[in-house]
């Protein structure tokens, strides 16, 4: 009678991880989105803290949700030149003005494409910021050692 290669499998998967030593925390770097984003990413970090791991989050200094100081994580404070667009009150009232104009004009073909359009323009600005955020973050020397042992 041959042995079954699913229960030879399974056996070696158990006798290896009984003989692998425990787990410890490691060192993690966070760049999250400041907004809605950042509600689900705190509770993942406490629970990344809760099990043993040093989480580290850059923030940029104009965020309004991620904190500079928590009891769960170190933070590394990024200034831009300006602030991003995620991070601005006007940015989002202005946006709801927009898509709310278009709704009120009717389903068409023209606002479709008005509302791609706005969507496109939007999502390119978010994506030059976050590509300014990171040039700053790669360009700043003393930032960039302070980072090293966070990781």
């Amino acid at each position: 009678m041959g042995s079954i290669p699913g229960v030879s499998l399974l056996l070696l998967a158990v006798m290896s991880l009984l003989k692998s030593p425990s787990v410890q925390g490691g060192k993690i770097l966070v760049f999250p989105l400041d907004g809605s984003h950042w509600v689900n990413m705190n509770l993942l970090i406490q629970s990344l803290h809760a099990r043993g791991h040093e989480v580290t989050v850059v923030r940029t200094s104009t965020s309004w949700y991620i904190k500079e100081n928590a009891p769960h994580y170190h933070s590394i404070t990024v200034t831009l030149p300006e602030a991003m667009s995620l991070q601005d009150q006007d940015f989002f009232v202005s946006l709801l003005f927009k898509m709310l104009t278009i709704q009120k004009e009717g389903a068409s073909l023209i606002g479709f494409v008005k509302f791609f359009w706005e969507m496109l323009d939007v999502m390119s600005k978010i994506h030059r910021q976050a590509s300014m955020f990171v040039v700053e973050i790669l360009e700043n020397k003393t930032l960039m050692q302070s980072i090293r042992p966070s990781v």
